[in-house]
């Protein structure tokens, strides 16, 4: 109720309550996050059971397909829950760097064999 009557005040006193809850809410479930990964060692799954696993996996999932709206706060809490968050994270905000991490391993190769691989080999030292 209290909350309610300040929302009434004015038009940018309710933007701002709205903005608070929102980060609460959203720092909550970060934590509740970090706490399962933590616990379980893995990222909740979409083949979960219904419950709190698949709510908290509809969340990243979300938070993902938004990482443009995060705060620089937020994406740097979501990248140190996991290193597969951590993985896509750098790839959604680096879409090059798939191509960087080849072209790197490429110049590793040729630098320890002074060659280009050959690609059609299914052996290690291609």
């Amino acid at each position: 109720a209290r909350l309610e009557a300040l929302r009434n005040t004015h038009h940018l006193v309710a933007k701002k309550l709205d903005d608070y809850c929102k980060l609460a809410r959203w720092r909550r479930t970060y934590n509740e996050l970090a706490e399962f990964v933590n616990r379980t060692g893995r990222v909740p799954a979409p083949s979960s059971d219904p419950g709190r696993e698949q709510f908290l996996c509809r969340w990243l999932d979300g938070q993902k397909r938004n990482l443009a709206q995060l705060t620089g706060k937020q994406i740097r809490l979501l990248r140190g829950v996991h290193p597969s968050l951590t993985q896509h994270i750098d790839a959604q905000m680096d879409p090059l760097l798939k191509w960087k991490t080849v072209a790197r391993q490429l110049d590793n190769f040729v630098s320890r064999h002074g060659r280009l691989p050959n690609f059609g080999r299914k052996d290690h030292e291609q």
